[in-house]
């Protein structure tokens, strides 16, 4: 609950009380195109996005409940994120599928602890699609860039970058 800020979680509450499915996804933290949001649509289950740049585009890993995964650029237009579309989903293996899984999981359970971003920091941005007791929800995890685990790290080299465009 680290991540959550007051305006999130009343804005959660009101969800809650008019008891509206669709309401909880829009009022996920970061808004409903931030990165807990995104994980709600497509089958997307476990989203990395990286460190923005001011050189290039911010580009995000996808991983779907398919076993499929992808890496795209996420285009900003006036304030608005959104995935430019251009990605190509490739099967992952079972090991690979599994320690994926099996990190989000995790981390659903219980969020990692990593130190409070600062104002204006670089960090990877992660969101994950939980599901307990039957309910979907969204968390969201903040890494400074310093802290980027290695199996994160492993991860990402399962894709090349994407030069910019």
């Amino acid at each position: 609950m680290k991540n959550l800020n007051l305006n999130a979680i009343l804005l959660l509450a009101f969800a809650l009380l008019a008891g509206g499915a669709m309401a909880l996804i829009i009022f996920t933290p970061g808004g409903p195109n931030g990165v807990a949001a995104v994980t709600t649509r497509g089958g997307r289950v476990f989203v990395l996005r990286f460190p923005s740049s001011v050189a290039s585009p911010q580009q995000e890993i996808v991983v779907f409940n398919n076993e499929t995964i992808s890496r795209s650029r996420i285009a900003v237009l006036e304030g608005v994120e959104e995935s430019d579309n251009t990605y190509k989903e490739v099967q992952l293996i079972i090991d690979q599928w599994q320690k994926i899984d099996n990190l989000r999981k995790k981390w659903c359970d219980q969020a990692p602890n990593y130190r409070t971003i600062r104002n204006g920091e670089p960090f990877y941005d992660i969101g994950l699609r939980c599901l307990s007791g039957g309910w979907l929800s969204t968390r969201r995890v903040m890494i400074p860039i310093e802290e980027f685990p290695d199996e994160l790290q492993k991860l990402t080299k399962l894709f090349p970058s994407i030069s910019p465009r």
